[in-house]
């Protein structure tokens, strides 16, 4: 037997020698009423003992030893007053629970805003990390093309300083000038695209790659442009 099942076993033992006690005293009791009424249990009809019975259960909850009229009359005027007391305390904690319940929900519902919120600044959090790798491609492309038209217009300046005007034909002269114009246009357009990436840090790897490419590209531009100008 377990340690539970011998509990359990003490606790009923307990109860069944409380209830024989208790039924023991109730039989005393009543056979002490009727000695004093001079009659007998066998006489009386079986309504009778039935009340008798519940009178006797009164008296021993109540803690009377004998019958009072009275008494009885207090003790059920004073029941009548705690049970209005415990309907009032019903009452009372019944608004104080509505009231509670009310603001309980009022609370839900700026918990449930507050993560809609939350929600809504993560999805924004999460698309900015996706577009990040974007924008830094987007900065290390033009800030390459920059480069390279700074390159440009410096040797175009270069050219246009070191040029012999007297030995040069005049549509030679035109073409460079609109070549210049040229690069000066593309390199104030792409300053403005560089201005909205002007937070971000360079990838260097990404933009040497470019930087290779754009060279071999330059460097197929300035032979075209060396063989139109000859």
């Amino acid at each position: 037997m377990s340690a539970e099942e011998s509990s359990l076993l003490r606790h009923l033992q307990k109860s069944i020698s409380e209830t024989t006690e208790e039924n023991i005293t109730f039989t005393k009791e009543i056979a002490s009423l009727l000695s004093k009424l001079h009659l007998e249990v066998k006489m009386l009809p079986s309504d009778v003992k039935e009340g008798l019975e519940k009178l006797s259960l009164i008296l021993n909850a109540e803690k009377l030893f004998e019958f009072d009229e009275t008494a009885l009359h207090v003790i059920r005027e004073r029941k009548i007053i705690e049970e209005k007391r415990r309907q009032q305390e019903e009452k009372r904690m019944s608004v104080i629970y509505d009231k509670l319940l009310r603001n309980c929900m009022r609370l839900q519902t700026k918990l449930d805003h507050l993560q809609d919120a939350v929600d809504s600044l993560q999805n924004t959090i999460d698309t900015t990390e996706k577009n990040k790798d974007t924008l830094y491609c987007n900065k290390v492309f033009l800030s390459t093309k920059l480069k390279e038209y700074q390159q440009a217009v410096e040797k175009l300046e270069t050219d246009l300083s070191d040029m012999q005007v007297d030995e040069l034909y005049p549509e030679k002269i035109l073409n460079k000038y609109k070549l210049y114009l040229e690069s000066t246009s593309k390199l104030t357009d792409v300053n403005q695209s560089l201005a909205q990436y002007s937070d971000l840090p360079p990838n260097l790897l990404q933009a040497k790659l470019l930087l290779e490419n754009k060279r071999k590209e330059y460097k197929n531009l300035n032979q075209l442009f060396l063989e139109k100008t000859q």
